[in-house]
């Protein structure tokens, strides 16, 4: 092999993984309005592999789908009492929607929250 094209193959090999390493360092610092609080409260998202931790919940949720525009993440419950909790992150406007059931023994209640998030 020439030595060109073996300097251009490592090259494309390191920024191949320079690339990857920053898409796992990926946090998502977001903030909602809390009605029932009357004040912004935040909250944070951290890819992790296929994950993004959730430190205010001390909870992974999963990727269970990620296009240009959106990841979708999931949480299922760990007990009866737990909430189930589905996330949005919005690429494109930098924006979040969460959504968790209250109760799945009866019709579940579901409460939302929205708001705008910094990429880092």
């Amino acid at each position: 092999m020439p030595l060109h094209k073996f300097i251009l193959s490592v090259s494309l090999f390191a920024a191949s993984l320079i690339l990857s390493v920053a898409a796992q360092g990926e946090t998502w610092s977001c903030s909602y309005f809390d009605k029932a609080k009357g004040h912004p409260m935040p909250v944070s998202f951290i890819r992790n592999g296929g994950n993004f931790d959730v430190p205010v919940f001390k909870a992974a949720f999963w990727i269970i789908h990620e296009s240009a525009k959106v990841i979708h993440l999931h949480k299922t419950p760990s007990t009866n009492k737990v909430p189930l909790y589905s996330v949005a992150l919005f690429k494109d406007t930098k924006r979040f929607a969460m959504v968790h059931t209250e109760d799945k023994k009866l019709e579940p209640v579901v409460r939302s929250w929205v708001g705008g998030c910094i990429i880092d």
